[in-house]
């Protein structure tokens, strides 16, 4: 089993010393969320309740026309088409496979209906280089027809009905903070976290001396602007967009440690694309480890692995688990100070 120390300083509030937990998200199989169930469900069959891999679960809809060529048996469209995920299916899907547990919800990655369909896949994403710029925006037109805009509420309500807390993206925390509804919503879910991302042009974005960029990518702007100014639950720390944008994760990890909860691990390294497989013995992965085992935090922080869903489509259920079964002993052998 792990050992991560509890520190509780005498009158002080309870201290917790490396990341505890360890997660996956359903990004890696955004196409089929059952299989995330399947595999953890695996997994887990081997691991004290305690110590069960948790799931963040992305939202997915099933659009009609997709789900019309998937009944048609149109090969690409029926193979690139998610069911949508629902309370209902998920309890079943847990009943099918008992040995899993849903951490959390990521709401929807634009907030409004201008920002999903016109803003950022027109004019909102980057222009330059142009090779990512339109891997960009095929994304998403993905995102359009799998997940939709955020004030759908399917994300909320999903959250709701499990219950669990949600994770979010600043421009949808914005979004609803505007529309005076945060308060409501910390109501009905049971905790709710920003999150970076990639520097990414908002239309909802804005703060006097800051770009829409920062707001949406610099850690410790969002700490600022954003866990802290709407009394948020704290932030999810992507790692992985970190390393993108050229920041040091461990830097980033001090400057937030006393209100993160929630860290991201993906490949940052270019050339391996968008969320590639963390490599045991990365030395960026392994450098933000050592300094994660060595730090105290205010919250009981987990790891989730965010991967992405065209390389596990490719890979067989076993090899899935092989894969994952490995990362993991790895992980948790790194917080063991």
């Amino acid at each position: 089993m792990t050992e991560t120390k509890e520190i509780r300083p005498l009158g002080k509030e309870r201290l917790f010393r490396g990341i505890r937990d360890f997660e996956v998200t359903s990004s890696a199989w955004l196409f089929n969320p059952e299989q995330a169930f399947a595999v953890t469900h695996r997994i887990n069959s081997e691991r004290p309740e305690d110590r069960w891999i948790g799931i963040e679960i992305y939202p997915t809809v099933s659009p009609k026309i997709l789900k019309l060529a998937k009944r048609l048996g149109i090969p690409f469209v029926a193979g690139l088409t998610p069911d949508q995920v629902t309370p209902d299916r998920i309890k079943g899907w847990q009943k099918e496979h008992p040995n899993t547990k849903v951490s959390r919800v990521h709401l929807e990655f634009s907030f409004d209906p201008w920002e999903t369909y016109l803003h950022r896949p027109l004019i909102g994403e980057h222009f330059k280089p142009p090779k990512e710029a339109i891997k960009q925006r095929v994304f998403q037109l993905a995102w359009i027809f799998f997940f939709g805009p955020a004030t759908s509420r399917r994300g909320i309500k999903l959250a709701e009905a499990l219950p669990v807390g949600v994770n979010a993206h600043t421009n949808v925390i914005e979004g609803f903070a505007k529309r005076g509804e945060l308060g409501e919503i910390r109501r009905k879910v049971a905790f709710i976290l920003a999150e970076n991302e990639r520097p990414y042009r908002s239309p909802h974005l804005r703060r006097k001396g800051l770009t829409s960029q920062q707001l949406a990518s610099d850690p410790e702007v969002i700490k600022r602007e954003f866990v802290q100014r709407y009394s948020l639950d704290g932030l999810v720390l992507g790692v992985d967009h970190a390393i993108e944008n050229g920041m040091r994760a461990v830097e980033e990890l001090e400057k937030t440690k006393d209100v993160v909860r929630a860290i991201h691990l993906a490949s940052g390294k270019k050339g391996e694309g968008t969320h590639a497989f963390v490599r045991i013995g990365d030395p960026q992965i392994q450098e933000f480890l050592e300094e994660a085992a060595k730090t105290t935090f205010n919250h009981q922080v987990s790891a989730a692995l965010d991967y992405n869903p065209f390389d596990f489509k490719a890979m067989p259920f076993e090899e899935q688990v092989r894969l994952l079964k490995e990362t993991f002993a790895w992980l948790e052998k790194s917080q063991q100070k």
